[in-house]
């Protein structure tokens, strides 16, 4: 299947993959935000920002075997460096700034007990008073601090905190301008002096320093400021070894648990680990103290009721020896984030290999060396036509008769730029000067741009044009004056090649000069998309959640005046199902008298071989086109052949026993369509097809015959597709690759059923469906 496969599939999952944290301390307002991204040579690239200091960032790289160890020691070292820190004051909305420069030398203790005892020993050992050598009473202290106009530093080595006599005779600490706490100064000594302090303001109070924080419940943080925690580093170890894929558990989120001894709630994480070949992935479950329970291994197709069953039993014994359950919607979510997750696992793993292969392949054929279809020369003195004068009158409307050509008027060519798309001259830019005979004499100052604005040239034609363009429509001096293509170009073989395969790409050629024009390559011609049906989630719906498709459009023109042509391309498509889920019981044909006794026959609806397909196959001509270049667009009427193949999955009762078979059924279908192209000279490209179907199914299960169902107009065979596709090159200037989305969907004439698509995909070639170039 891979090999038949080959040259429809490519996929490249190119997006970068990040991971983002927030570093945070209790008593702080600064909020770091780490994010980590793996950069193309395996490193991670690091941006740090700070939410209360706008505009501070850094950027740093990490090599890819740098130590988890060295990684976060480098981020807090960032941090550190920081412009200012925001301290909260507890039970209050304040808050202190504390810049770098207000650090002051005071090395205090990093954390104290819970106790009055450890508090008033800290203040008192850091106190200016008590480190005085002229020390006198407390109280002595405070009354010649009471008789001063001027301020007293608290702490010794920072004076940042001061003690300043009030006007109602008491006396404030302040930390810089703002107003702390009022103290009495009746206290008779120091101990008494902190007792009433502690008792007072100890619960909803903060002492702020460039050093310490002090809270209400007499807990001690460093302000160095240390951000170099457990709970930091935890984060910021999880957020890096994801980004290196060091670990082969995928964190799925946190649920809560409730304890039923304890009474209560706790955190847990769920990771994954997926096991593709055997096809089951094994559950880990940690608690916030990153103790993890033995992993228990799940099949990929285990349904709800047997995870819930399995979930429960595997939480009721915890990590110490407690009893847990969960709620139903917690059980709910947890299913479906695992199944969502394994889903994409194994697409992503499914997709690995061929996309290599292919990948190879296009590689290969995209490096073989450059032919040329054929020699592009420009001409340098080429005849003038006009109009002038020569008209009919048809229908009481003026119009003129065929051009003539102008006797010793010519155009002198300087230069041109021809822009090949999709086997046509879409844009020709000739820049020269008209050359008159007034009188005998020659006049060729005057120097005209000439464009082709109304129509594209189709290479086909170019040596036997009939198509003119007008020299400057709007210009007096050059008024109803024409060049013919055929006199301005010529397409002379390349040794012995000639043809008008034509390579997307643009060239300047200067008058009477040649240039070798560059044949398509075969992958030009072809495009390979991986699509994901994001509709295909819900295992209700019937679309397949990982689609290959593979895309030809070979441009012909072959019959093509100014703005139609006959038969102007070849289009071939192939869309085929490579992965349903886990759960693929909704993407089979279920019979209407499925599981029912002595059947002779199968009963399905005809619009099922649709919404069912597992491959869908067109092939058609485009047989009318009408450009309409001032909007960058074509209109073209086609017919084809499509072919749709869909399975199908019944229950046969024998013997008391049920017996399911599976089959695959086929469907024909002539088609009739309409498409929008509109291709303006930006990275962007769409398409709007819409398309009659003329449903005819066939197929046999070998021992029971296909009957459609006529209940309902089930059996209708009318059937409307359309698309809207999308495209966009990721980087146009070096490679035709990108994003190729689509929105579309089928509607059944009979039932007025309607079937959705949305598919979101990656494109190896985009050079037919973007019309801007590679350098």
């Amino acid at each position: 299947m891979k090999k038949l496969l080959l040259f429809a599939l490519l996929f490249v999952s190119a997006f970068s993959f990040s991971q983002t944290t927030k570093l945070k301390l209790p008593n702080l307002e600064n909020e770091f935000e780490v994010k980590l991204e793996k950069n193309i040579n395996d490193g991670v690239d690091i941006l740090i920002t700070d939410s209360k200091n706008s505009g501070v960032s850094w950027r740093m790289t990490e090599e890819k075997d740098t130590p988890v160890a060295d990684f976060t020691r480098d981020v807090f070292a960032k941090i550190s460096e920081t412009k200012d820190y925001y301290l909260k004051i507890p039970k209050t909305d304040k808050s202190l700034k504390l810049s770098k420069d207000d650090a002051g030398d005071i090395k205090f203790k990093k954390s104290l007990t819970d106790s009055k005892e450890d508090y008033i020993s800290f203040l008192k050992a850091n106190t200016r008073y008590n480190n005085d050598i002229d020390k006198t009473t407390f109280k002595k202290y405070l009354d010649k601090i009471a008789k001063k106009d001027d301020t007293v530093a608290v702490f010794i080595n920072n004076n940042n905190y001061y003690f300043k006599k009030g006007d109602d005779k008491k006396i404030s600490l302040f930390f810089k301008e703002t107003l702390v706490i009022e103290i009495p100064i009746s206290i008779e000594d120091e101990n008494k002096f902190y007792e009433d302090f502690f008792k007072k303001y100890g619960t909803n109070i903060t002492i702020v320093d460039s050093n310490l924080l002090i809270n209400g419940d007499l807990k001690i943080a460093s302000t160095s400021i240390n951000y170099d925690i457990d709970e930091n580093s935890k984060k910021l170890e999880e957020i890096y070894i994801k980004v290196l894929d060091k670990s082969e558990y995928s964190l799925i989120n946190n649920f809560y648990v409730t304890d039923t001894v304890a009474k209560k709630s706790k955190v847990i994480s769920v990771s994954v680990k997926n096991n593709f070949k055997e096809n089951y992935f094994k559950l880990k479950v940690c608690n916030k103290d990153y103790q993890c329970k033995e992993p228990i291994q799940m099949p990929y197709d285990i349904d709800k009721s047997q995870f819930k069953t399995d979930i429960k039993t595997f939480l009721l014994e915890d990590f110490d020896s407690g009893k847990n359950t969960i709620n139903d919607i917690d059980l709910e979510s947890l299913y479906n984030a695992i199944k969502k997750n394994s889903e994409k696992k194994v697409i992503d793993e499914n997709s690995k290999e061929l996309k290599k292969e292919i990948a190879s392949l296009a590689e290969q054929i995209d490096n073989i060396e450059s032919q040329y279809s054929g020699i592009l020369k420009l001409n340098k003195e080429i005849r003038v036509y006009s109009h002038k004068g020569e008209t009919n009158f048809v229908g009481g409307e003026k119009q003129y008769k065929k051009l003539q050509l102008i006797e010793d008027n010519n155009f002198i060519v300087d230069y041109a730029t021809v822009r090949f798309f999709n086997n046509k001259a879409k844009e020709i830019v000739v820049v020269g000067k008209l050359k008159k005979s007034i009188k005998g004499r020659s006049d060729e100052n005057q120097e005209f741009i000439t464009i082709n604005f109304q129509h594209s040239i189709r290479l086909r034609s170019l040596n036997n044009s009939i198509q003119y363009v007008p020299i400057s429509p709007n210009d007096d001096d050059a008024d109803k004056m024409f060049i013919s293509f055929n006199d301005l170009l010529q397409y002379y073989p390349y040794e012995s090649t000639y043809n008008y395969s034509v390579r997307n790409k643009e060239y300047r050629i200067k008058a009477n000069d040649t240039v070798k024009v560059e044949q398509k390559k075969l992958m030009d011609y072809f495009t390979a998309v991986i699509f994901s049906d994001v509709l295909g989630l819900n295992n209700e719906n019937a679309n397949g959640l990982l689609q290959a498709e593979g895309r030809i459009k070979v441009p012909l023109w072959i019959a093509n005046r100014k703005y139609f042509s006959i038969f102007n391309s070849l289009n071939a498509d192939v869309n085929a199902t490579i992965y349903n889920g886990f759960d693929d019981s909704s993407r089979f044909i279920t019979p209407v008298n499925n599981n029912k006794p002595d059947i002779d026959s199968l009963v399905v609806n005809n619009f099922d071989y649709i919404k069912f397909n597992n491959i869908n196959a067109g092939i058609g001509f485009s047989l009318v086109n009408l450009e309409l270049k001032g909007l960058s667009s074509e209109v073209s009427l086609g017919y084809g052949v499509r072919y749709y193949r869909a399975g199908l999955r019944y229950t046969l009762e024998k013997d008391s026993t049920d017996v399911v078979k599976n089959y695959q059924l086929n469907a024909l279908t002539h088609e009739f369509n309409v498409n929008l192209e509109i291709r303006p000279q930006i990275n962007f490209g769409a398409d709007l097809n819409v398309a009659y179907n003329w449903l005819n199914a066939r197929g046999s299960t070998g021992d029971l015959p296909i009957v459609l169902n006529k209940e309902d107009k089930n059996d209708d065979k009318q059937v409307l597709r359309f698309q809207l596709n999308l495209y966009s090159k990721i980087n146009p200037d070096k490679t035709n690759d990108g994003i190729y989305a689509r929105l579309g969907g089928f509607y059944h004439f009979g039932t007025k059923d309607f079937y959705p698509q949305l598919l979101i995909g990656y494109a190896t070639n985009l050079s037919s469906f973007v019309n801007k170039f590679k350098k």
